[in-house]
């Protein structure tokens, strides 16, 4: 008798444990989308990607000096690969994108013996360069908000040394002082991070049949419930902290479209996971 094949938990949108916003399914993983040449501790990295990690570091590296052009590091991974205009005044930085975008391709149709055919390699490539983009954008933010924190910590020993903890009013001062250096300790700089709908698609591309997408953001979450979907008590076989609930829907209705995009992956069925509302 074989044993039972437990169901992959992923985090949604969260791919760092440090911007999980709610409490966390215990067995979930992180989706690794091969940026660093050993898999990460509890991350599900699939198989089939097209860019090694070397060939993905370079290319976020481009990406990245790239997209010191926009003000919001978000706005560079949500264009990176869109086909949309962006103005009249953009040639060298969209002959700087087609660069990158040449590259890409040239890099999956290298490892396409592999893969069934040339369009399918594109495909996998640009879903996982859209990850990598995600991936790095979560760090940096991460890496922000632990430096703020750091500040704010010093700033309040500063204070103590100086002895103003011994007066209400500077206490007062210095505990709002250390806040606003701190950030309030929540993770809410989200126009620095991806997209959850493009995240989703990217995801689509990867993920292995009957995975549960685990939402612990609530902006995805609120939408799913706005969009109707028949959501129903997790089964425990799932393993989701009590209170969870599940839905399953094609990739397209679950951001929301109205209609399936071009691309395979919009037509496939999902399952997400929510807390209780």
């Amino acid at each position: 008798m074989q044993p039972e094949r437990r169901t992959m938990i992923i985090h949604f949108p969260a791919m760092l444990p440090g911007l999980l916003t709610a409490p966390a399914p215990i067995d979930g993983r992180y989706f690794d989308p091969g940026l660093t040449d050993e898999p990460a501790e509890g991350g599900y990295r699939p198989e089939n990607l097209p860019l090694n990690p070397a060939t993905a570091r370079r290319l976020v590296e481009d990406s990245l000096r790239y997209g010191e052009q926009f003000k919001k590091p978000g706005e560079m991974a949500a264009q990176a690969l869109s086909q949309e205009v962006a103005g009249k005044d953009q040639e060298h930085s969209w002959t700087i994108r087609a660069e990158l975008e040449d590259r890409l391709k040239h890099d999956a149709s290298a490892r396409a013996g592999t893969i069934h055919a040339q369009e399918d390699a594109d495909e996998l490539a640009q879903a996982q360069f859209l990850l990598l983009l995600s991936l790095v954008t979560q760090q940096h933010t991460l890496e922000l908000h632990d430096l703020g924190r750091n500040v704010g910590d010093a700033w309040e020993n500063f204070g103590q040394k100086l002895g103003l903890g011994d007066d209400e009013d500077a206490d007062l001062a210095l505990e709002r002082q250390s806040r606003a250096l701190q950030g309030t300790g929540e993770l809410d700089d989200r126009h620095a991070l991806l997209p959850w709908p493009k995240l989703l698609g990217a995801m689509a591309v990867y993920l292995p049949e009957g995975a549960v997408l685990a939402a612990t953001d609530p902006e995805p979450a609120a939408t799913w419930r706005d969009l109707g979907l028949s959501f129903a008590p997790a089964a425990p076989s799932l393993g989701l902290p009590t209170g969870w609930e599940t839905a399953t829907g094609p990739a397209w209705k679950l951001v929301g479209r109205s209609k399936a995009p071009a691309g395979p992956q919009w037509e496939r069925e999902l399952t997400v996971a929510i807390p209780a509302a």
